[in-house]
């Protein structure tokens, strides 16, 4: 029996250490093999737990906008179980990417992580981010928050209408005009008659109800909905160009299609929504909105109640690209979104209207936030609800800073799906009532601006005593004020206020002067009128694009912002392309396979390759050798440079000379002259003679566009055309290059110390003091002699000569300096040479005063992969000639450094037949050094030639941290040295086979194994022999 107690005392002694060890060993083990994503990452915020709901708030703290403001939300019911009822949708996040990174940089971000992005939600890189079926939302967010080209990641959150089901018996429109009749208070309405005796709205005018769908077919709204002009209904084809097929009437963001009407069950709403803005009125059917006459877009991206921020974002986008003048919301939630916020924005900066509903809660929304209503932004109206009484609704959300007015909401009848009337209630209700009256407003003075709008309705409110101290107006929305404040006398009945008339010079008593076009912009004066542009000015924002244009093409013609944004995304801005007659809503104007963007080309103005008059992209045929170019293509048959579309012979290859001008088909391809024009730039000089005698064009200027292209070459103020090639002054200088043509051959014009005449006779720009460009100017370069210096021998005097002593470093580069202080500088000292690298100029130096360096490259990384050894190439390499040795002779070569070199830097070469090996170098501080011997190791050619080819690269050996990652040593100080060092270092840590669950699964899995261990350990230790060793021992 003591035998066994021992037995088991020692199993369970053995089994604990066992499981101590494990324990020790396993949490550096979890370090190591923690599963990562891309770049940095952070703890998030906590994530909201409610759903967007207006009927419950809750209280929400959190973090979402990139300079980590905190947004806070105060209810009465704490948070809500996230995994019951979520308020937002599972598997899929919305982030909001830098705009400074492109699409492929952002699926690069994601790799690995298993997120991909789902959809592009606008063009400032939001994205709706699809992630892993195991991986939570919340941790997803916070995950991406870490990264920095994140701005910040959100869970796709859901909102609800704001809509409260009523007895649908009610049938009175009492907000319209309130009798008093069945409990009502007279008056308690918005005077809507009152204001149809001046207005009743006008087609010119759209409104977009983001919400749910419209029943299309209603007979009291089948004539007020929206149609798009250009498109055609049901042929599959996008007409217009918008990326929406087939949006006739617009378009369904919940079902991705143009059925903006589905069912009873999911359109209820929003036809509810659509009847109080504009049922057709005086029409002897069912009721009136607020406008008669209004052309109400449906938007869809809510069914049956709710929908998705993100598709709430790019419907917002739809709505404003299509011309909306004012956009209804009755939706919202207490959940805070920077995505959607940022749309909102968006719309703010189109200059649009925004009415959106208070929220159902019956709340202070200054403390217990609405969204969008509690937006801080000027272009949001947010709307309460008032009952027949003129009191703040039961239901209704209030705030004296945060809801703006009150309209009615309570048991309003409206039309319902199926041509049927039935009554509802809620702040959904209120909301279209002032979307109703904004579009009213805007069909008697259509040039009103977002904000004078605002300003007008809440100027015009009835003051109601129950809305003091809970609205920002203290007062119900009233339509015959804000109608009548517009002033809409219209003597001779044209359509045109007589205000309007007489702001403008025209006649209040002239009917006819309707169609008169005196600015000549393509809009008639009446026209002028309904967009808000000035008859006068055929370009009211100044944009540079006429007003007539910006109609047309659905544009704002009273924001300058138009001229610089990209309507059909093909690269070039509206302006551009306004100016040169391509189409601004078709990325390929000529419809020829090549979009607009490829066949403008690189230079200032567009391309015209054949010299017609006609531009490539709007010409079937660029380069008229009779075959079009969507048959052409872009291809390049004969390997000149020059695409098959716009090269008049397809078979002549790069040396041949198309044009006859002296110029290589390859040359003006390369520095983008016209191959089919002996005269590029059309200004009666031969590209030959504009181009010059050196290898590179002239650009006389210097203003970075060769003469050849620029109609002013000198920019003197004179074209080259009026200017000509005649030297008026005699200084050798042709009129269309000397920006004096006055001064004579003894003058300087550039003031670099060098007449005109010695300029002119060595080739060097007379109108620059540094010719190349190089940062040296002419003079020091020509040097002190009679003749210029040309160091290589080369043929290119130094003043002109990128790289004058022909080491293959540029004279930019190498400077003035002199690193040997031989008293040669750097740039003429052929055994010097200096490059730019990644971490400041590394010099390379041969000692002795024998040979040269030639060709002399900056590596960042090896430029094989094969048998490459495990070293960190974190300082690059250098390749190089020297040439001028003796056969067979030997070079010391020493390079050095910006940075000092760790102690144990090594030297590493390459070779074609023998891949990397190690070369002998010793390093020390700043300078690593070595020896070259003509035909043997280090000479990539291996011949005795008196020339060494020699490739070879820096490396460090590689270390893993305690978290396994691989590190680098920390550079040495300067004046640290050492050997080359050991043949490669550690092996870089492996990311593969990753362990997922830490010490816990490592215990469970060892578990087993560790029962036998300790069982076979104690049973040993338990055993005579054992026992009887210890005895002797």
């Amino acid at each position: 029996m003591d035998k066994k107690i021992k037995n088991t005392r020692l199993f369970l002694l053995v089994f604990i250490a066992l499981l101590v060890f494990v324990t020790v060993l396993g949490e550096p083990l979890k370090q190591k093999y923690e599963p990562v994503i891309k770049g940095p990452m952070i703890a998030g915020p906590p994530l909201p737990g409610q759903a967007m709901d207006s009927e419950a708030a809750r209280d929400v703290s959190y973090s979402s906008a990139e300079d980590g403001k905190r947004v806070t939300v105060r209810g009465q019911n704490g948070l809500t179980d996230p995994s019951k009822d979520k308020p937002y949708v599972d598997h899929e996040i919305l982030v909001q990417f830098s705009q400074q990174i492109g699409r492929g940089e952002i699926a690069g971000l994601l790799n690995g992580s298993g997120m991909h992005v789902a959809e592009v939600l606008n063009a400032a890189n939001l994205c709706r981010v699809k992630i892993p079926d195991t991986l939570k939302v919340e941790e997803a967010v916070k995950k991406l928050k870490g990264i920095p080209e994140v701005k910040f990641s959100e869970p796709n959150f859901i909102v609800h209408t704001t809509a409260v089901p009523n007895d649908a018996s009610f049938s009175s429109q009492w907000g319209l005009q309130n009798t008093g009749d069945n409990g009502g208070t007279v008056d308690a309405d918005i005077d809507a008659p009152e204001a149809w005796d001046q207005a009743t709205g006008s087609s010119s005018v759209i409104v977009a109800l983001v919400d749910e769908g419209i029943d299309l077919a209603h007979p009291d709204l089948a004539g007020n909905i929206w149609v798009n002009p250009n498109e055609i209904p049901g042929n599959g084809v996008d007409d217009d160009g918008n990326g929406f097929i087939d949006d006739v009437n617009g378009w369904d963001f919940k079902h991705g299609d143009a059925t903006v009407y589905d069912s009873a069950g999911e359109d209820r709403h929003g036809t509810e929504v659509a009847g109080i803005i504009g049922a057709e009125g005086n029409n002897s059917v069912g009721t009136a909105g607020i406008c008669w006459h209004v052309r109400i877009m449906p938007v869809k991206f809510i069914a049956s109640g709710s929908g998705t921020v993100a598709n709430a974002i790019l419907a917002l986008n739809y709505a404003v690209s299509q011309g909306a003048k004012v956009i209804n919301c009755s939706w919202g939630g207490t959940s805070y979104s920077a995505a959607l916020e940022s749309a909102f924005q968006s719309v703010l900066n189109a200059g649009i209207l925004v009415v959106t509903s208070a929220g159902n809660s019956g709340k202070d929304t200054d403390t217990n936030a609405h969204y969008p209503s509690n937006y801080d932004l000027s272009n949001i109206l947010s709307v309460a609800a008032t009952d027949k009484n003129d009191n703040l609704s039961y239901f209704s959300n209030y705030g004296q800073t945060s809801v703006d007015l009150a309209a009615p909401g309570s048991s309003i009848y409206t039309t319902i799906p199926g041509g049927g009337y039935a009554s509802f209630s809620g702040t959904s209700a209120s909301t279209p009532f002032v979307t109703g009256a904004a579009a009213l407003a805007l069909s008697v003075t259509p040039g009103l601006s977002y904000s004078e709008l605002k300003a007008r309705i809440l100027n015009a409110v009835d003051p109601i005593a129950d809305l003091a101290a809970k609205t920002v107006s203290g007062g119900r929305l009233n339509l015959n004020n804000l109608i009548s404040s517009l002033s809409v006398g219209d003597t001779d009945g044209d359509g045109m206020p007589d205000s309007f008339e007489n702001q403008y010079g025209l006649n209040p008593n002239d009917p006819e002067d309707t169609d008169a076009d005196p600015d000549g912009d393509g809009l008639t004066n009446l026209q002028e009128y309904q967009h808000g542009t000035d008859p006068t000015s055929p370009d009211t924002d100044g944009d540079g694009i006429s007003d007539g244009f910006e109609v047309t093409y659905l544009l704002n013609p009273k924001s300058a912002s138009d001229a610089s944004s990209d309507l059909d995304g093909d690269g070039l801005s509206n302006l551009v392309e306004y100016q040169t007659g391509t189409r601004i809503d078709l990325a390929d104007s000529d419809g020829d396979g090549m979009d607009d963007f490829t066949e403008f080309g690189n230079r200032a103005a567009p391309a015209d390759s054949d010299g017609d008059g006609v531009i490539d992209a709007l010409d079937l045929d660029s380069d008229n050798d009779g075959k079009p170019d969507a048959i052409e293509g872009i291809g390049d048959d004969d390997g000149d440079g020059i695409p098959n579309y716009v090269d008049m012979n397809d078979a002549d290859g790069p040396n041949a000379d198309q044009d006859g001008d002296g110029i290589a088909n390859s040359v003006e391809a390369t520095f983008m002259l016209y191959p089919n024009l002996p005269d590029s730039d059309g200004d009666g000089i031969g590209d030959l003679t504009e181009f010059g005698p050196s290898p590179a064009p002239r650009d006389s200027d210097g203003d970075g566009i060769i003469d050849a292209l620029d109609l002013d070459s000198d920019n003197d103020g004179k074209t080259d055309a009026v200017e000509g090639a005649g030297d008026r002054d005699g200084d050798g200088i042709p009129n269309y290059r000397d920006a004096d043509d006055d001064d004579g051959p003894l003058g300087d014009t550039d003031g670099d110390g060098l007449i005109n005449q010695v300029e002119a006779l060595y080739g060097m720009n007379a109108n620059l003091a540094d010719s190349d460009g190089d940062g040296i100017d002419d003079p020091t370069e020509f040097g002190s002699g009679t003749t210029p210096l040309d160091t290589d021998k080369d043929g290119v005097i130094d003043a002109l000569d990128l790289d004058s002593d022909n080491d293959g470093s540029p004279d930019q580069s190498e400077g003035t300096s002199d690193t040997n202080s031989e008293g040669v500088p750097d740039r003429l000292d052929n055994s010097i040479s200096i490059v730019s690298t990644d971490y400041g100029k590394l010099s390379l130096v041969l000692q002795g005063g024998q040979g040269a360096l030639e060709s002399v490259v900056f590596l960042a990384q090896p430029l094989s992969e094969d048998s490459r050894p495990k070293l960190d190439f974190k300082y690059g390499g250098v390749q190089y000639k020297v040439t001028g040795l003796d056969t067979g002779g030997s070079i010391v070569l020493s390079i050095h450094m910006p940075v000092a070199l760790p102690a144990d830097a090594e030297f590493w070469k390459y070779e074609n037949d023998r891949g990397y090996y190690q070369y002998p170098a010793v390093v020390g501080g700043e300078t690593l050094q070595f020896t070259l011997t003509d035909g043997a190791l280090g000479d990539d050619d291996r011949l005795a030639d008196g020339t060494i080819v020699d490739p070879g690269y820096i490396g460090l050996p590689v270390v893993s941290d305690q978290n396994g990652a691989a590190t680098t040593p920390t550079p040495a100080a300067a004046g640290d040295s050492g050997g080359g060092g050991g043949g490669g270092g550690c092996s870089l840590s492996s990311g593969g086979g990753r362990f997922q669950q830490g010490v816990t699964d490592l215990m469970i899995l060892l578990f087993p194994l560790g029962v036998l261990l300790a069982l076979r350990i104690s049973t040993y230790l338990m055993h005579k022999r054992f026992r009887s060793r210890e005895r002797v021992l």
